[in-house]
């Protein structure tokens, strides 16, 4: 009986869930009369995203060791440009098995000024998200 359940939940379909609102300049959760905004779909990807991004792996005790993909760290080493996006790419890619939305990121792009991922969900649809760190 417990492989038929551990089947079916691994049918279901996972839907994007919500995430909090930081305000990255303040360094503070942005806030609606008290209480944090909360934003969902699409828009909590994206806002995790941002914190991976941010977040240098073993970095806080709070996130599992190989969370994170500081993109400053990466672009600071002397490296080619294909070789830091590759490994932007890479760290997302192993943090992304703690958002149980993505499913893979098969591409970023660096313009400097913006960081554009390319996204499959679990739900078999693919986003573009473009994440200004």
């Amino acid at each position: 009986m417990l492989f038929e359940t551990t089947t079916l939940v691994a049918d279901v379909e996972i839907e994007p869930g919500y995430n909090l609102v930081f305000d990255w300049d303040a360094e503070t959760y942005s806030m609606d009369r008290g209480s944090p905004v909360e934003v969902n779909g699409t828009e909590a990807v994206k806002a995790w995203l941002q914190l991976a991004l941010r977040t240098s792996q073993g970095q806080y005790a709070i996130y599992p060791s190989d969370f994170g993909a500081s993109l400053y760290d990466a672009l600071g080493k002397k490296l080619p440009r294909g070789a830091v996006l590759s490994e932007i790419r890479r760290q997302l890619t192993e943090s992304a098995r703690y958002c149980p939305t993505i499913e893979d990121i098969s591409q970023v792009v660096w313009d400097g000024q913006a960081v554009t991922c390319t996204i499959t969900l679990t739900n078999n649809t693919t986003e573009v998200i473009t994440i200004e760190p």
